[in-house]
Order: C-alpha cells, then structure tokens, then sequence
C-alpha cells in the first residue's frame, strides 16, 4: 500500500480494475485495505477481526486459480496477524465455493 495513504491506495486499485472488478486477486488487495489499516494503528486483534470475516469471499477450493491465489494470500495474512497475537497458526481452509 502506498505509504499508508489509504484513500490513495483504495482509488488506485479501484482504477486499476475499472472494468474488470471480477478479478478475485484486485479485490482482495481492495478489501485488504481495511485490514492494513487496522494493522498500522496496531489493533491486531481488529485486522484479524477483518480479515477472518473475509474468508467467505476467497475460498481455497473456488473453482479458478485467481479466487484460490487471493484465498492464499488472505490465510497468509491471517497466520501472520495470529502469530503477532500469540495465537495458534493452523491454516484453516474455507469450504464455501
């Protein structure tokens, strides 16, 4: 994200998938906005709060590669947030297509 600038970063990407807001991968870097935001004024347990909320969205078992590629880098950011809070860090993989 552009050095914490997130109006900036939320109209870029939203630019960017003019047209193509189909891209699973686009609009997860778009919902991530909310979680690094929470990150920065280091409300952990409130980026989880987010980013958890958001696995029904991305599913790993989606039936395309771009929904899977997104689903990734959420579970990736939610290990991440868990570790920063002393949590257990078992992936959990969402089953919702």
């Amino acid at each position: 994200v552009i050095a914490g600038r997130w109006d900036l970063a939320l109209r870029y990407y939203q630019q960017l998938g003019r047209g193509s807001t189909a891209d699973p991968v686009l609009n997860y870097k778009i919902d991530e906005i909310e979680i690094l935001k929470r990150e920065r004024v280091k409300d952990y347990a409130g980026a989880l709060a987010v980013a958890e909320g958001l696995r029904g969205k991305y599913s790993m078992i989606a039936p395309d590669r771009r929904t899977q590629q997104a689903a990734q880098e959420l579970e990736q950011h939610i290990m991440d947030l868990k570790k920063r809070l002393g949590r257990s860090t078992q992936p959990a993989i969402s089953m919702v297509p």
